[in-house]
């Protein structure tokens, strides 16, 4: 299957208009993705929405099972400016 170092691609799609490819530790949870935000995109809050999920706020579950291939995903990114 995988390893545990192995990183995840991960399209950020920020409110239907931008696009930044970035990568992840294989380990990362939805939790680390809003820290991710926060910390390089500067968004405190909003709402991503993964494959068939959409999450609202930080929750400690794992990426990797909730996507169907497990190597990259597209996240669409909605928040609105401060």
């Amino acid at each position: 299957m995988y390893t545990n170092n192995e990183e995840i691609t991960i399209i950020f799609i920020f409110n239907n208009r931008n696009v930044v490819w970035h990568a992840m530790d294989g380990n990362c949870t939805i939790s680390d993705i809003f820290q991710e935000l926060k910390d390089k995109f500067n968004i405190k809050k909003c709402m991503l929405d993964i494959e068939q999920h959409t999450f609202i706020k930080p929750v400690n579950l794992l990426l990797k099972p909730i996507l169907r291939k497990g190597i990259g995903c597209d996240i669409h990114v909605t928040y609105t400016k401060d």
